[in-house]
């Protein structure tokens, strides 16, 4: 098209000069004056142009919503007979306002604004938002695309900047994951009503079978000729370690359960939760990594609000590969749990090494509370740890459908 538009207005120029015709001549300057305009206008179009995104409220927790603001500013004394503006959105996003086009990229749609600016102008557009899904999701890129008022040249220009939403797993309280908000550990914790501090030590006493060796105090045995244990002064800090297991099914072949996924990722949210409310330290450990971590999620104990923002990220962003099943994890991190800590594993799947390697730790002296979700699980009549079932697919539709309420859903 160029090359046609060079010859025609070459060729009216010369045989206009040549014939000395006015009138082509005329034509031919014409015709130089729009392709001057045309070339002008193709250059410097998108200069100046200028596209933002910004969300009013980031991270949002499950189900909340909150508004995408899109402004396309001008700043040149060039106006912009056309402008269309497509920017990348997860479709894992609901838009409540705005309509979205397909994408050929998967998991991702097309928000399109097609707009006219003038010299110097700014436009602001607003969508409505909600985070109907747990994860981390990139808007952008966005591509700009105008062009001359005849419609003879178009000038594109890709916008890299991207913006990020996180979402919070699902919060809900205690009583609809059929625990009970009083005692949500059952007898786990019975035996243990404070929690020992091993650098604090206030006496000895007669060594027990249900003690721990690493509780014998050598000396005072050996003073008396009886084994005899170290009495520690009580702390007044708990810690639950939570073991997060993001199978599905006990063979990694057979697939992926969303909903069991969730609803194990929002037990784990909830109770630790529920547990720094308390006052206590909470850990998290799962046999899968978060966005950008090489390794298994560990986030070590610690307690107030920055670790429950620590942890609702992590959950996040947390991914469903496994990469190791949650006895070997339980095993490896054994050796470096808090004296005194209760251990939570979470799992849609137990096989007898799970059971074996929570059992050594509870009679290790370690309390442990087995969560199940999915179907019930068989275990032996006589198991020695606390298990609770949460539910299965029918439990996460009903917590999928419970709105956010103060106090509740969402901390406070």
């Amino acid at each position: 098209m160029r090359n046609h538009w060079g010859w025609l207005i070459g060729t009216a120029l010369v045989v206009g000069l040549l014939l000395r015709d006015a009138p082509l001549v005329l034509l031919g300057l014409i015709l130089l004056v729009i392709a001057a305009i045309i070339w002008i206008w193709d250059r410097a179009s998108l200069s100046g142009v200028h596209y933002e995104r910004r969300l009013e409220s980031n991270p949002l927790f499950w189900g909340e919503e909150t508004d995408l603001m899109v402004t396309v500013s001008n700043l040149k004394p060039l106006p912009l007979p056309w402008l269309r503006v497509e920017d990348e959105v997860p479709e894992e996003v609901v838009f409540l306002t705005g309509r979205l086009l397909p994408n050929p990229a998967p998991r991702r749609a097309t928000l399109r604004h097609l707009l006219a600016l003038t010299l110097y102008e700014r436009v602001e557009r607003r969508y409505r938002l909600q985070a109907a899904q747990r994860g981390e999701f990139r808007f952008g890129p966005a591509t700009l695309t105008t062009g001359d008022l005849f419609g003879f040249r178009r000038r594109q220009q890709r916008v890299d900047t991207i913006t990020r939403l996180l979402v919070y797993p699902k919060l809900v309280s205690l009583e609809a994951l059929g625990l009970d908000p009083r005692r949500p550990f059952g007898p786990a914790r019975i035996r243990r009503r404070l929690i020992e501090d091993p650098l604090l030590v206030r006496g000895v006493r007669e060594y027990t079978p249900h003690d721990n060796l690493r509780v014998v105090h050598w000396p005072a045995t050996a003073r008396l000729g009886r084994l005899q244990a170290k009495q520690y002064e009580p702390s007044a800090i708990r810690r639950t370690l939570i073991f997060l297991n993001v199978a599905s099914y006990p063979r990694p072949y057979q697939g992926l359960d969303p909903n069991l996924l969730e609803l194990a990722i929002t037990t784990a949210a909830s109770l630790g939760r529920w547990a720094l409310d308390q006052g206590e330290e909470v850990g998290l450990y799962a046999n899968s990594s978060a966005r950008e971590m090489p390794a298994a999620l560990r986030l070590p104990p610690a307690a107030g609000p920055a670790q429950l923002q620590r942890l609702l990220e992590a959950l996040a962003r947390l991914s469903f590969y496994v990469l190791m099943p949650l006895a070997d994890l339980v095993e490896r991190e054994a050796r470096r749990l808090p004296f005194g800590a209760t251990l939570v594993a979470i799992t849609a799947t137990v096989d007898d090494a799970l059971l074996a390697v929570l059992s050594a730790r509870q009679r290790a002296g370690t309390p442990v509370l087995l969560l199940t979700v999915g179907r019930p699980p068989r275990l032996p009549p006589l198991l020695e740890i606390a298990h609770h079932h949460i539910g299965g697919r029918e439990r996460w539709e009903h917590l999928e459908s419970l709105t956010i309420g103060p106090g509740l859903e969402r901390p406070a």
